[in-house]
């Protein structure tokens, strides 16, 4: 993975992988008598990419336990995307 974009990977996955489901490539809309709705309009989700200069010490350590859960599961991801 070494000179990868991670950012780049996760949202070719999730473009590959959402195809599948149907509503969440749309958008929420109103319908009649204000029944929610999904307009499958091929949209996609909206991928927000962000940097941050912290070392993850910093930031305690009770988000510390949520940030090893989310590397586990962005590793479990590459692992499935390349085999």
């Amino acid at each position: 993975m070494e000179g990868k974009d991670p950012a780049k990977i996760i949202k070719d996955g999730l473009s590959k992988t959402l195809v599948f489901y149907h509503p969440l490539a749309g958008r929420f809309i109103e319908g009649p008598n204000k029944k929610l709705m999904v307009n499958c309009n091929g949209e996609g989700i909206m991928f927000i990419e962000g940097d941050a200069s912290v070392e993850l010490e910093k930031l305690g350590e009770s988000i510390n336990h949520h940030v090893h859960i989310l590397i586990y599961y962005f590793t479990m991801f590459l692992v499935l995307m390349e085999s």
